[in-house]
């Protein structure tokens, strides 16, 4: 028997470059169901998926590897849940090219059947679409006899430097969603009128082919073939999907098509306080007949957006009908963000082109329903915030821990802790986008980012535990959002905390946390998960109004350079400095009992401890504020 190791790629870049969450959702979903097609046809041949632990052609473990082996009674599943690499023990004979082409004959049907379903064929398009959708996939492999080399993938590491796939960029007007490839339209805004007009009504002709039509292509993008595939193999009809994909993800169609916008998730805290006032909720209610009478039927029905996102928390919501086969959670999230509402370039409320970009058709319209919305406002106390969190999970040294322990309980222990991520994440209010092996890609509402996390981590460390593998460890990062910012960044964000931050710089077994806001990240904070509880016990003094409200921004402008331990100088009493300055910036008379009190707990959170190449816990000289700012921007009720 020989070792197959396979790989298929580019995941971080095909990822990331999203800017709604269904794009987010679709590029792990395409990875993980054409890495499951690798699979199968290792299985067909005979193989077994030897890592990660997948179960047998006979008997498939994993939900997506069910649903593509068409396992009788197999789910539908719509969460990506198989990893881009696996390992595989083969019989002689075995050929590696079937491997490599069955997935290249799925990703040809998937993008056939969207080119015929929403393009109008043209030998240029064709040629450009050709091209593009060709040469996308990186796919290396590796084949030999079993060695003590291969137990870390040590083939296949040395086999993908060894790269024979070199995209190029092309020419022409870029794509606005993946900037490295040509627009589909082949046109030239810049030459002349002509050329822009005729781009533009290319765009306009495919928007109106699709159900959303502005809403699943914005005025302003014109994608690549990569990047349209990704954006509307969701609206493919049922039919289309089964021949496809094999199966309607999440069992129906407009489940994958309607994803939770970033502001929805951002609004969830404050439609929970809906949901549990009475009041608050007739003044929705009252909103949403407002909606209803300034909007014909048609746009209202894409108004009600999310109304295939069901968030745990909302229940009580999801009971009270508003027509259209909506519930009242279920307006787009614009329509309750105020300053997204006052925008005409983002709330379209009617098919009417702006004749400027100053021009806002529906200005009337815009006026009754932000009046309407500010009432609501005021009933529930303050106005939905703009942020949301997005986080990324990732286990720590599994490779080392394949080379010293049973592959086969380490892959056991993975796919009991990947099965339950989505139960976890829901129970949080969130909604999980990507969960297989030791990965997870999930979004949240602000309050519960953190103790979701903790769940998700100690979850991890207990399936480990289950099966005789101790001290298995997990590090985190959660980007607290602001609801405009491209996903790419917040994505790469949330990367560069976990892999730089978390991981790389404070030692693993970690949490990263860090505000992002349009000018970028201003507040950071990274510690071992020991600490965490004494950041949630700062967030909660901040909630019983603890701490004056300038002292953080004080202690960031006159002691800085506490928050660089190479720069921190040695000898100082923190506690006393931090005292005095606490007493100098109340805003009530209090004693200095509790001012030490307050600077204590400060201290718990914000102390910087990093972990040695043992993984114990080493505390290092200096403060890291970010605690502080992150823990005052968890308990504001308004932005700014």
């Amino acid at each position: 028997m020989n070792h197959f190791h396979f790989t298929l790629g580019p995941v971080q870049s095909f990822v990331a470059q999203s800017r709604r969450t269904r794009d987010l959702w679709a590029g792990s979903f395409l990875l993980s169901w054409l890495s499951g097609q690798a699979m199968r046809s290792v299985l067909d041949q005979g193989g077994t998926i030897i890592f990660p632990d997948v179960g047998t052609k006979e008997a498939p473990q994993d939900p997506m590897l069910q649903a593509i082996l068409k396992q009788p009674g197999a789910p539908t599943p719509s969460i990506g849940s198989l990893p881009n690499r696996f390992k595989a023990q083969v019989p002689e004979g075995f050929d590696p090219e079937n491997v490599g082409q069955a997935v290249a004959g799925k990703w040809r049907e998937l993008e056939q059947a969207v080119y015929s379903h929403f393009l109008t064929q043209s030998a240029a398009l064709e040629t450009t679409w050709n091209r593009q959708v060709s040469h996308f996939w990186e796919i290396n492999w590796v084949l030999g006899a079993e060695s003590e080399n291969d137990t870390d993938n040590y083939w296949l590491d040395q086999r993908k430097n060894w790269r024979n796939h070199w995209p190029q960029d092309e020419g022409g007007d870029h794509c606005t969603l993946m900037g490295n490839y040509q627009e589909l339209s082949g046109r030239v805004r810049s030459k002349s009128r002509e050329e822009r007009t005729a781009q533009d009504e290319f765009w306009k002709s495919l928007r109106k082919k699709t159900p959303g039509d502005r809403l699943d292509i914005r005025d302003n993008e014109r994608l690549c073939a990569i990047a349209l595939i990704k954006r509307l193999f969701p609206r493919l009809g049922a039919e289309a999907l089964m021949a496809t994909i094999g199966w309607i993800p999440g069992g129906q169609q407009e489940r994958i098509a309607y994803w939770p916008s970033t502001t929805y998730m951002a609004a969830v805290p404050w439609l929970e306080k809906i949901a549990n006032d009475k009041k608050s909720r007739i003044e929705l209610e009252t909103y949403v007949e407002t909606i209803k009478q300034q909007l014909d039927g048609n746009t209202f029905r894409k108004l009600v957006s999310e109304r295939h996102v069901k968030i745990s928390c909302l229940a009580s919501l999801s009971k009270i009908s508003i027509g259209v086969g909506a519930y009242l959670d279920d307006l787009d999230g614009d329509l309750l963000n105020p300053h997204s509402l006052a925008n005409p370039r983002v709330t379209y409320l009617s098919d009417e082109q702006p004749k400027n970009m100053q021009d806002d058709p529906d200005k009337e319209k815009r006026k009754a329903l932000i009046g309407s919305l500010n009432r609501v406002n005021k009933a529930v106390g303050s106005p939905t915030r703009s942020y949301y969190a997005l986080l990324l999970m990732d286990g720590d040294h599994l490779g080392k821990m394949l080379r010293d322990k049973n592959p086969v309980n380490i892959s056991q222990a993975l796919l009991a802790f990947t099965s339950q991520v989505p139960t976890t994440v829901a129970s949080f209010g969130g909604v999980t986008i990507y969960a297989g092996g030791d990965d997870v890609l999930a979004l949240l509402p602000l309050d519960n980012a953190i103790a979701c996390a903790q769940a998700l981590r100690s979850e991890y460390a207990d399936f480990f535990s289950e099966r005789k593998i101790d001290k298995a460890t997990a590090s985190c990062a959660i980007v607290l959002a602001h609801h405009q910012s491209p996903l790419q960044g917040v994505l790469s964000e949330a990367h560069h905390q976990l892999d730089d931050i978390a991981k790389e710089r404070n030692g693993r077994d970690a949490l990263a946390l860090a505000i992002l806001k349009p000018s970028g990240v201003t507040a950071q904070w990274v510690n071992p998960w020991s600490s965490v509880p004494s950041l949630q016990m700062l967030v909660q003094s901040m909630k019983e109004g603890s701490y004056p409200r300038g002292f953080f921004h004080k202690l960031r402008d006159r002691y800085g350079f506490f928050e660089q331990p190479d720069d921190a100088p040695e000898g100082i009493d923190l506690k006393q400095l931090l005292v005095a300055e606490f007493l100098q910036t109340r805003e009530r008379d209090i004693s200095r009992q509790e001012a030490e009190q307050c600077v204590e707990q400060l201290l718990s959170a914000c102390k910087p401890f990093i972990r040695d190449e043992r993984g114990e816990e080493i505390l290092k000289i200096g403060l890291r504020l970010g605690g502080g700012f992150i823990a005052r921007f968890l308990t504001q009720e308004k932005d700014g």
